[in-house]
């Protein structure tokens, strides 16, 4: 259980929910579930509390003139609510393709405990579950789990604030995947004569694996931090910064509450101690340094390509997300205004934290400040990118990357590794299944142009040991060809490395890295060369045909001849016994339509000789 920031009276604390060191990163995205309100009134209007809920039914609508109703939203549809059980509202979940979803957790909150005017009135406590509908719009019921259930007191009251409640619904999303999500159900005040404190909204935090992502210690918590109005930040740990190699890490932040007509909200974060503003104040492309929380739902989190190591990675801050529903109707953080009607007291962002980190760091300090509002934080994410080695792997054969070949020939098979990361790679271990047929010949093996004894079995594994960053290592060894392919007349063969780093002190990740394949191409095996003579004799009272074939053999490499009748096996003779077959035939007709076939190792059938019967 970890602190972020200290508020009082209430001291929550954040809980860790996910960690893991893997090629991916870290996505919030979510959205508020109201809009914001005129004075004393269910209209919309630019006081800092919600007057109505968000609705994706388009049908529903509140307010009255002459300050009203609340607009439709646009694209996607949406409607307004005062009616907590019919609120909802739509967010989109971006991953890059190929992405796997490690962890998933569904995180809301609102306000709780303040007077409503809400139909139907609200329980003492919410505890409600919710609904979480998926891309394929399957809807869930969604219950929270008692672990991370808090709640935050605002100063002045004594049983009202802020509430945070989360799930687990890592299966959900796994099943579902990129997509347009929508929350509803959520608990939350609307009353009319709270121009302040009404409040609501949703945060769907995924960490993710995916193979063109860079390597990131990635971890979640889930917390209820009111804002401190004083100096008292609070420790966070239980990540993992590298021993080496590139330093860069991003925060992630979802907030209830925060308002962008008051100022003064600043987000500290340090590897030490003391905290100031001047120093530690974070602030992003939609997030002001001195207005960092003003209900912005910044989830746009652009990927380039780093073009050294050919991954994505994140680039700046996350930016506003305008395609959930309302999104086109958003405070301006920096000139202190909020919209009419407008998206309310909800923010989500992601902030570059680099300057922060440093090596086998396990620890931070963080203090979210006010001067004159009430947020409080509930979900964090940090994800520090790990120095990872990456191993390229490139084979050739015969010094290129495809050749005809023919039986007992022998191949040289060579393989450039080289660490192109950021960190050594630890126990380096070189493997290489051959497919039947390719058979490895003993000796062979060479590391950097010195002979290897003894012979390694390399389907297990070759040794090789630590490569440094940029170290080059080639690996040489010879196969011998002995029969064709089980399927076909080309074999296709691949090199694995295993390897291993070190994600922080005392910590060691595996990782793996495949080759290109290479190929070899082998012609189609020769057909033997056969005569064949009939002959013509009486036997008791009927005439019989007695057919003789005789053959070469093409190859010293088959194995066995097939004699087919009119497309039926009829025999098999083995590559050892005479190239002889005899059939006593009934009539010259019955004779013809044979043919022979030499079968090589890999069971690889030539093309057909059709015998021709020359002479009777």
């Amino acid at each position: 259980m970890l602190g972020f920031s200290l508020g009082s009276p209430l001291e929550a604390t954040y809980i860790l929910r996910y960690t893991t060191t893997d090629n991916g990163g870290i996505t919030f995205t979510g959205n508020t579930l109201g809009l914001s309100k005129y004075l004393q009134e269910n209209n919309p209007g630019t006081d800092d509390s919600i007057g109505a809920f968000i609705t994706t039914d388009p049908a529903k609508q509140v307010g009255t003139p002459p300050h009203g109703p609340y607009p439709l939203g646009i694209n996607p549809p949406a409607g307004t609510t005062l009616n907590y059980l019919e609120n909802s509202s739509s967010a989109v979940l971006d991953l890059l393709p190929g992405s796997t979803v490690l962890y998933a957790e569904l995180v809301w909150g609102g306000s709780y405990g303040f007077p409503s005017s809400g139909t139907p009135p609200l329980p003492p406590l919410p505890n409600v579950a919710i609904t979480l509908t998926t891309p394929q719009q399957i809807s869930y019921t969604i219950t929270a789990d008692p672990a991370t259930s808090q709640e935050a007191i605002t100063p002045g009251y004594t049983q009202s604030g802020n509430y945070v409640r989360s799930a687990d619904v890592t299966s959900i999303v796994q099943d579902a995947g990129p997509g347009t999500y929508i929350a509803g159900g959520i608990y939350g005040t609307i009353v009319a004569t709270d121009d302040t404190h009404n409040s609501a909204g949703w945060t769907l935090a995924i960490v993710y694996a995916n193979p063109l992502m860079l390597t990131h210690n990635m971890t979640l918590f889930v917390g209820c931090e009111q804002a401190s109005r004083t100096i008292n930040p609070v420790e966070v740990s239980g990540f993992c910064a590298p021993p080496s190699g590139v330093l860069s890490g991003r925060l992630f932040i979802s907030a209830i509450e925060g308002d962008a007509n008051k100022t003064g909200d600043c987000l500290l974060f340090g590897k030490s101690l003391p905290l100031t503003i001047a120093a530690n104040s974070l602030s992003g492309v939609n997030n002001p340094i001195n207005n960092f929380f003003a209900s912005q739902i910044n989830t746009r989190l652009p990927l380039e390509l780093d073009p050294i190591h050919n991954k994505y990675v994140a680039v700046g801050s996350s930016q506003l997300d305008e395609r959930g529903s309302y999104g086109n109707l958003n405070a301006d953080p920096f000139n202190n205004l909020n919209k009419s009607g407008g998206r309310q007291g909800y923010d989500i962002t992601s902030i570059d934290v680099s300057h922060a980190i440093t090596y086998n760091q396990k620890k931070a300090y963080a203090l979210g400040t006010t001067t004159s509002d009430d947020y409080t934080v509930n979900a964090l994410g940090l994800q520090i990118q790990v120095g990872a080695p990456i191993i390229n792997s490139k084979k050739t054969v015969n010094a290129v990357q495809s050749i005809s070949s023919s039986l007992g020939e022998k191949v040289t098979f060579s393989i450039r590794l080289e660490n192109t990361g950021t960190s050594d790679a630890l126990s380096v271990n070189f493997k290489d299944v051959l497919p039947t047929g390719l058979n490895y010949v003993a000796g062979s093996l060479k590391l950097n142009s010195l002979p290897i004894s003894p012979d390694p079995d390399l389907t297990q594994g070759f040794f090789i040991g630590d490569m440094l960053v940029g170290q080059l290592n080639t690996i040489e060894f010879e196969a011998h060809i002995a029969s064709y392919p089980s399927n076909g007349n080309i074999y296709y063969n691949k090199s694995l490395v295993d390897y291993q780093f070190a994600t922080c002190a005392g910590n060691n990740f595996d990782l793996s890295a495949q080759s290109n394949e290479v190929s070899i191409y082998l012609p189609d095996p020769p057909a033997p060369t056969a005569a064949a003579s009939l002959s013509k004799c009486k036997y008791l009272n009927r005439t019989e045909y007695p057919l003789e074939i005789t053959w070469i053999s093409p190859s010293p490499y088959v194995i066995s001849y097939r004699v087919y009748h009119k497309g039926i096996l009829t025999a098999q003779i083995p590559a050892r016994a005479p190239l002889v077959y005899k059939k006593c035939c009934k009539s010259k007709k019955s004779a013809e339509g044979y043919a022979i076939v030499a079968v090589y190792a890999g069971n690889k059938e030539s093309i057909p000789t059709k015998i021709r019967i020359t002479h009777e």
